[in-house]
């Protein structure tokens, strides 16, 4: 495979993990919190007038459970291989997001290996101090321009990819080595991007997406 990177969105199973390396991802994307003291792949959050005793991911709500029914971080990286993971750090509560640091610096022999992603500057800097690789996460064009014209503080970006032009990725490329959009599911769009010089795609099929590659 030539061509830009791939991203594998929201794999939150090892199974799902393990398929889509084979599919050609060099990256698994996930969203982590601290669950009971343990890093786990989730994208369930507290709801916050339930007192703690529901979560939520959109439209599905559960009542939480303890032990956490999510995969523990460490168990997705089993399953990853040799491929990356891309960490999208997702606790609200501030002493959660600098326990969850050090707990996924535990887990990974080499924090460098693995991808940081976030629109929070301070957490980026403190995933860079420990070791990771960092992307920043934009949504907007107007981001998008700003971060095109300033020293970027991450090794990184990671953009919606409809804010995403042929300019706007020239200008990103002054700042940074590393440009990837987020999240592309059409085989059309995928060539529109490729065509522009994005370095990687973010995407829940990944086999679609690397057969335009």
């Amino acid at each position: 495979m030539t061509g830009p990177f791939l991203v594998a969105h929201r794999t939150d199973t090892a199974s799902r993990a393990r398929s889509s390396v084979a599919a050609g991802a060099r990256y698994l994307e996930v969203d982590v919190r601290l669950v009971a003291g343990q890093a786990v792949v989730t994208h369930f959050r507290p709801v916050a007038w339930a007192g703690g005793r529901w979560e939520r991911d959109n439209a599905r709500v559960r009542r939480r459970r303890t032990p956490s029914p999510d995969l523990p971080v460490a168990e997705l990286l089993d399953a990853a291989g040799t491929a990356a993971v891309l960490f999208d750090p997702k606790d609200r509560d501030p002493t959660a997001r600098v326990r969850l640091v050090a707990a996924l610096a535990g887990l990974v022999p080499d924090p460098a290996a693995h991808v940081v992603s976030t629109r929070d500057p301070v957490d980026l800097a403190r995933f860079a101090d420990a070791g990771f690789r960092t992307w920043r996460t934009l949504d907007t064009a107007r981001q998008v321009i700003a971060a095109g014209r300033a020293p970027l503080a991450a090794d990184g970006v990671t953009v919606r990819h409809r804010a995403l032009t042929g300019n706007s990725v020239r200008a990103l490329h002054v700042v940074t080595d590393t440009v990837v959009g987020w999240t592309v599911n059409s085989a059309v769009r995928a060539r529109e991007l490729v065509a522009m010089g994005v370095d990687g795609i973010t995407t829940d099929r990944v086999t679609t997406v690397a057969d335009v590659l």
